[in-house]
């Protein structure tokens, strides 16, 4: 009786298939993030461009003389701006304005809210006694 030893010195072909598909389930796992990273990219872009574009909006909003402050909107070719104003909000002698940035990203409308308020430097409060100039800075009780 003779006893044959095997060679078992390379792969048979059943392990190299299953450890391709293996590998290709992790490398499609991997872009699939790729793609969802990139998206999200993308997102905080428009919204970091939207922001900064609010901003600077908010700053000429806010340089305008109190008196002239009114509603309006603004085209900027990919954002959209409109503010409103309301007067005597949150307290007399003072205008909150509300801007709304909005952009279209991928078909789906997305915005950007920034609210402020300006204070009329000339108000002066009808209470005398307190010696309140009618401050704009926001008071804690």
């Amino acid at each position: 009786m003779t006893i044959r030893q095997q060679n078992n010195d390379g792969f048979t072909l059943l392990e190299v298939l299953i450890a391709m598909a293996v590998f290709s389930i992790g490398i499609l796992g991997v872009a699939l993030m790729q793609v969802k990273a990139i998206q999200g990219n993308s997102f905080a872009n428009h919204l970091t461009e939207g922001a900064v574009f609010a901003s600077n909006k908010a700053e000429e909003i806010l340089s305008t003389k109190y008196d002239d402050l009114k509603n309006d909107s603004e085209d900027s070719g990919k954002y959209h701006a409109v503010w409103t104003v309301k007067k005597d909000t949150p307290q007399a002698g003072s205008k909150t304005v509300t801007l709304i940035v909005s952009w279209d990203q991928n078909g789906q409308p997305k915005s950007f809210t920034l609210q402020t308020v300006k204070a009329d430097k000339n108000y002066r409060s009808s209470s005398s006694g307190s010696g309140n100039s009618g401050s704009s800075g926001n008071s804690d009780p």
